[in-house]
């Protein structure tokens, strides 16, 4: 198990905030032995996280059996990003993480909807890379907002008939499932409403 950590420059905040999804630190393709993970408010501080071949077999094996459908599969990927959560949890400080930033003593390791994003993306294209999603593909982030504020989220398209769908962590303390909805209905916020912050899941 491998760590490493390092305060992001302006100048690497604006490169993470602006990266093809699928690559992080420049040009390193996301794998298992190497995990970006935001934490700290706005990627303010980011670690590359090595996982062990049995924690990594833990993950992949949500992904068993096979899924049939396009909906089995989006079951799988919200089971395994909680879980890939819990085990970088582990060895990063998001651990201490609350939902929706009600941790405003700012407290290493509080995630904010940009750290939330960034994580569920290289987690998705993680999925990608290691070739366990078959309906899905990743695209990037999903974004809405309001006149006071704005939310991003991750985010993956199904193959079959375009539809998008959001992978959005921010509204769970650390290591609890993500919601997964409709990218439409996630985005269904009035310009006018009090928030972007607002938890619009079916369920």
């Amino acid at each position: 198990m491998f760590v490493t950590t390092m305060r992001v420059s302006a100048g690497w905040l604006a490169l993470l905030l602006t990266a093809v999804p699928g690559l992080s630190l420049g040009t390193e393709i996301i794998t298992p032995e190497a995990i970006p993970v935001c934490y700290h408010f706005s990627c303010k501080t980011q670690s590359v996280v090595r996982l062990k071949p049995e924690e990594w077999r833990q993950v992949s094996n949500w992904f068993a059996p096979i899924a049939q459908s396009a909906a089995d599969e989006r079951r799988q990927i919200q089971k395994a990003v909680g879980w890939l959560e819990v085990i970088v949890g582990r060895y990063t400080p998001i651990h201490r993480d609350l939902s929706q930033d009600r941790d405003d003593n700012g407290h290493l390791g509080q995630m904010d909807c940009i750290d939330e994003e960034k994580n569920v993306t290289a987690f998705l294209q993680l999925f990608q890379n290691q070739r366990l999603l078959r309906f899905h593909t990743v695209v990037e982030p999903a974004y809405r907002r309001t006149a006071w504020d704005q939310h991003w989220a991750g985010q993956i398209e199904e193959i079959a008939n375009k539809e998008r769908w959001v992978v959005d962590s921010w509204f769970q303390d650390y290591g609890y499932n993500p919601y997964i909805q409709k990218s439409e209905q996630w985005k269904d916020i009035p310009f006018f409403f009090s928030s972007s912050y607002i938890d619009n899941s079916p369920d």
